[in-house]
């Protein structure tokens, strides 16, 4: 059976793929991810700081709560379409017989669902800002392990066993730590995120 052809055009705010650039240009301004992260956000600056009592449970989502839910949602996109990236690139490789590179097609392929997944959960509780405990920590307990994944698979593909000590060059190695400091303040991000759900 033929694959079905991906569309080449993509609104970067909410991965909607197109056939044509005028038609993203035409999208993007009915796109509501911008404008309801612009509400939130005004939303957000409207509300006084609540004051923070000690030995409850924490009540409504306040200004913090809000500015965090946003910015981990940014994080995970981000990764999301990073990871898009090297999917698609992986497939391209295993289309053309390259040895190994079927496993990592497949393996990227995963790893781009997990973030598509988390957030396919996590875009219903944004807009109204009603946070789901249990769904935030479901997020945060998969990305805690997609992150040795993602470094395992980024480590494979630039490994020389000529390099030493760890088989990478000096760049590569900048790379790949940038990479773990973005999954690590995203982790840090929806662990608060957690804590902070009332």
């Amino acid at each position: 059976m033929a694959r079905k052809r991906r569309l080449p055009y993509e609104c970067y705010s909410c991965g909607k793929c197109f056939k044509s650039a005028q038609a993203v240009r035409g999208h993007r301004r009915h796109c509501r991810y911008p404008r309801l992260k612009r509400q939130a956000e005004a939303q957000a600056a409207d509300q006084p700081v609540p004051v923070t009592r000690f030995g409850k449970r924490p009540g409504p989502l306040g200004q913090e709560g809000r500015l965090l839910a946003l910015d981990v949602w940014e994080g995970l996109e981000q990764l999301q379409r990073t990871a898009r990236h090297f999917r698609t690139v992986a497939s391209c490789m295993a289309a053309m017989n390259f040895a190994d590179e079927f496993e990592r097609a497949k393996e990227w392929a995963d790893i781009y669902r997990v973030f598509d997944d988390a957030l396919r959960n996590f875009d219903p509780m944004l807009p109204s800002f009603c946070l789901d405990r249990g769904v935030l920590f479901g997020i945060y307990a998969r990305i805690r392990h997609i992150k040795e994944r993602w470094i395992k698979e980024r480590v494979s593909s630039f490994f020389n066993p000529a390099l030493e000590p760890d088989g990478l060059d000096e760049a590569t190695r900048t790379m790949l730590c940038e990479e773990e400091a973005e999954f690590t303040r995203l982790i840090d991000l929806l662990k608060r995120l957690v804590v902070s759900a009332p």
